[in-house]
């Protein structure tokens, strides 16, 4: 079963942790990107001759940014005294909010996500705030690349 605990060594599973929590996080959003690409309810959010646009924001900066900035969303809501779970919850509500603004049906895709990434924030950060930030990143920018290649193939 996956924890996204950190093990005794905090660099000698790095790799599988990001790899197995971008995992938990693409299947959910994938099988329901197919369903709402797939089905004409919404088009893919971006143009195909915005591929540069997709590699710079979608895989660096929207990653590094967003999750710089869960950490003072999930510590407000720890200072609330909201239990890890339910701070992670009310995390990927927060967020799916925002993602919504701009596309409805991505507010539904990245819930989930949200919620796995807020977990592995909640739970590396009391060990190493560093690693914590750079092992989310690096799993959203894992996630951003799989759904995004998702929504390519509704391009054509």
């Amino acid at each position: 079963m996956m924890t996204f605990a950190p093990s005794t060594s905090l660099h000698n599973n790095a790799f599988t942790k990001v790899a197995e929590g971008a995992v938990v996080a693409f299947m959910p959003a994938a099988i329901l990107g197919w369903i709402v690409f797939g089905s004409g309810i919404a088009k893919p959010l971006a143009p195909r001759e915005a591929w540069h646009f997709f590699l710079v924001d979608v895989l660096l900066l929207a990653p590094l940014f967003e999750t710089a900035l869960m950490f003072p969303v999930l510590g407000l809501l720890r200072k609330l005294g909201l239990a890890n779970t339910h701070a992670a919850v009310a995390s990927a509500l927060f967020w799916a909010g925002l993602h919504a603004i701009k596309f409805p049906a991505q507010g539904l895709m990245v819930a989930w996500p949200f919620y796995v990434f807020s977990q592995s924030i909640l739970r590396w950060d009391p060990i190493n705030r560093n690693k914590a930030f750079l092992m989310t990143s690096a799993m959203h920018s894992l996630f951003n690349l799989g759904i995004s290649s998702l929504e390519v193939l509704f391009w054509f």
